[in-house]
């Protein structure tokens, strides 16, 4: 066989190899460390979940629980609803009104409360609030779920599954064309190739 016939069927078992040549996201494709997570895996990453209803009455502890977005939230509720004054809103607590209006004086809410005296029949409405026989949106309830972040341990990769090339032979004999060379390599193995490459030169006798 000369050596240009060699070097043509060369060259077609390379192109031959490229077109079926799967590489990066085709062959590996994007998995996580958390695909095989059984449910039981999965509750336990899960953080502490907090459930705040802010269309029933409150105690102390837990409205000073929440965060200011949700206890500004609440206050707006009721003050839409009933125009509550401090001394109301401390009344739903059983504490003192000095406490509550320190406490929302420390978190700027205070500012959000009517100074004026509530009207007869929102302080029955009030009334009705505290005592269960109301809630602040008829109809609606509004639910707020927290959950605080977990941030999971260091897991190690799965390694995958498909099929990848790890080693590559190539023989070129006559006339080198260095060009050709390159390309070829390109060809089998991309772009973005990490590895080791030995180069191996016997000389034509």
């Amino acid at each position: 066989m000369r050596d240009f016939d060699y070097e043509v069927r060369q060259r077609k078992t390379l192109a031959r190899q490229s077109r079926y040549r799967k590489c990066g996201s085709k062959s590996k494709g994007c998995k996580l460390s958390t695909d095989g997570m059984t449910r039981r895996q999965w509750e336990k990453r899960n953080g502490e979940v907090v459930t705040y209803k802010l269309n029933k009455p409150m105690t102390w502890a837990e409205f000073r629980s929440m965060d200011k977005d949700i206890q500004l939230e609440y206050i707006c509720s009721l003050i839409d609803k009933y125009d509550i004054s401090v001394s109301a809103f401390a009344q739903m607590f059983d504490v003192t009104v000095q406490n509550v209006r320190s406490y929302l004086r420390g978190r700027d809410l205070s500012a959000l409360f009517s100074q004026g005296r509530m009207k007869a029949e929102q302080k029955e409405a009030w009334q009705g609030f505290l005592s269960g026989r109301i809630s602040s949106e008829p109809g609606n309830d509004t639910t707020i779920t927290e959950q605080s972040p977990v941030i999971p341990p260091a897991e190690q990769e799965r390694p995958s599954k498909s099929m990848d090339m790890t080693e590559v032979v190539l023989v070129f004999s006559g006339e080198l064309d260095y060009n050709d060379i390159t390309n070829s390599l390109k060809s089998i193995l991309g772009d973005t190739a990490v590895g080791r490459l030995s180069v191996s030169f016997s000389k034509a006798v």
